[in-house]
């Protein structure tokens, strides 16, 4: 199994723009996305869960409620003499580091990876079930039969078990969402679908019903927009189909959360 360690610039830039498609759309769609810490929201992107997961009895949760407690016996056992240091500095530079220390061996015996999450991943999917009919449109230039086959000769030639790529409507959707030219397009249907959604799912009050009806009309003007680009056959679609025939298509359609840390 590949590595995320060994990605190349380029895969490296795409799994990056996955994390920020990733919180545009949540942003965009009215979701949290950082907790108070300021981390990401498991809704947004979540752990990546296989074997190498499962049926362990310590999870992340006790590694930290352990952590915390051994700090304490630890800073209770030396009470006398930190009373004596005069600078906190110190104190604070062995937590760190006694913290720092436990994460590192901690992170040796663990194999998570992060993806988008599957609330966000459903409402890209509902994205291409929106644009399906409008990316069909140009049959000889652009289409989704086009992507297809390009994702079926990838894994003529590239598909292993070191370099594991998606299959399906999963590579459709992620190619049209990674590459630079649908990628804008995409993530703003994406947003205004899972704000419809949030909206939709509120009490039926007449306020609730008007914002209903505001965020169906951004929705639409988001679609339109997509409707026209294709219609005017702007380079960007003509730029996007060379990109299925190149040999950089695979990095586009690989299953990243698959890659081991």
């Amino acid at each position: 199994m590949a590595a995320l360690a060994d990605m190349t610039p380029q895969q490296a830039l795409i799994r990056a723009h996955d994390l920020e498609l990733a919180l545009i759309i949540a942003a965009g769609g009215c979701m949290k996305t950082h907790d108070k810490l300021g981390h990401v929201s498991e809704d947004v992107w979540s752990q990546y869960q296989d074997t190498s997961t499962l049926g362990k009895l310590v999870e992340v949760k006790d590694i930290r409620k352990l952590l915390l407690d051994q700090i304490q016996v630890q800073l209770d056992a030396k009470k006398e003499m930190l009373l004596e240091v005069e600078s906190h500095k110190m104190i604070c530079q062995w937590i760190i580091w006694y913290t720092k220390s436990w994460e590192e061996e901690y992170s040796k015996n663990t194999n998570k990876t992060f993806d988008v999450d599957c609330k966000i991943l459903a409402i890209m999917h509902d994205t291409l079930f929106e644009v399906w009919d409008i990316l069909n449109m140009r049959q000889n230039a652009f289409s989704i039969a086009h992507i297809k086959d390009a994702v079926a000769r990838a894994h003529e030639h590239h598909n292993s078990e070191d370099y594991k790529l998606l299959l399906g409507d999963d590579a459709v959707v992620r190619f049209l969402f990674r590459n630079e030219h649908t990628r804008f397009h995409m993530v703003r249907i994406a947003s205004r679908l899972l704000q419809k959604k949030d909206v939709c799912n509120r009490a039926c009050a007449y306020l609730a019903k008007q914002q209903r009806h505001d965020v169906t009309q951004e929705k639409d003007a988001t679609v339109t927009g997509l409707y026209h680009a294709v219609e005017d056959g702007k380079a960007r679609f003509a730029a996007c189909r060379a990109l299925l025939d190149s040999d950089d298509f695979v990095d586009y359609i690989a299953n990243y959360a698959s890659f081991k840390r």
